[in-house]
């Protein structure tokens, strides 16, 4: 992810929607109000540093402005570890790729190893982090859990860096109980309850 886009309106019932009306050749798109790398997007610091995106926001009552964001693009370091993307919806099933690894080796000989899953929320999985077997991700319990990745090279010098990914929130959910004793929390849209056999609160 690159920025959470967030507007004010004078009229606080008004529904601000987002586009983007300049992704910069494609390069960028929009996500749940997130500026995202679109994917098969490759930002390289030695061929553009700086880029540009324009963004629309539009209220109730179709009143518009726009507004241009500069993006920087970080050069790596060799043997850095990069995300190629940090955005993954609630909800999302085991195996969901949350984006691919990759490191700036000079000699090809590097090695990674997630050395903290966000409470086994993730794994590794041929260079790729994906959603782990059993995990919970849930927008109202927390937007965002903090990986890190470890890069070592052929020289045996390991570099770890944190990567934070963040959870996209499902405005119409589908949560269905058990038949335990649930407790259920509903999000920010309007919630249906589907009770079980047992004890429901």
């Amino acid at each position: 992810m690159v920025g959470e886009l967030s507007a004010s309106d004078p009229n606080s019932d008004d529904r601000l929607e987002f586009d983007l009306v300049n992704s910069d050749n494609g390069l960028f798109v929009l996500s749940d109000n997130h500026v995202v790398v679109a994917e098969g997007a490759i930002l390289d610091f030695e061929k553009d540093s700086i880029h540009e995106v324009t963004v629309r926001v539009t209220d109730a009552g179709g009143q518009s402005i726009e507004k241009t964001f500069t993006i920087t693009v970080t050069d790596l370091a060799p043997g850095v570890p990069f995300l190629s993307g940090n955005l993954i919806q609630e909800n999302a099933s085991s195996g969901t790729v949350v984006g691919q690894l990759s490191v700036v080796d000079p000699h090809d000989k590097s090695s990674l190893e997630l050395v903290d899953t966000a409470g086994g929320r993730f794994m590794l999985v041929n260079d790729q982090i994906v959603v782990a077997p059993g995990a919970s991700l849930d927008f109202e319990t927390s937007s965002s859990w903090n990986v890190v990745v470890r890069a070592t090279d052929g020289g045996q010098h390991p570099i770890d860096r944190t990567f934070t990914i963040w959870v996209g929130d499902i405005a119409v959910e589908d949560v269905r109980g058990t038949s335990g004793s649930d407790i259920i929390r509903g999000g920010s849209g309007k919630d249906v309850c589907v009770a079980g056999s047992a004890k429901t609160r």
